[in-house]
């Protein structure tokens, strides 16, 4: 292998790394259970 396949390798691998953990976080976000009604009223105090 020459060095620009390695480094096209390494970019691809970057690129699939970065969109697990965008899955991941994204996936997190939107299974967490939602803020209650009194839990919003404090934020607006402050």
């Amino acid at each position: 292998m020459d060095s620009r396949t390695v480094f096209d390798l390494l970019v691809y691998a970057v690129i699939v790394v970065g969109l697990i953990l965008a899955a991941i976080r994204l996936y997190q976000d939107f299974t967490r259970p939602l803020p209650t009604e009194e839990d919003s009223q404090d934020h607006a105090r402050y």
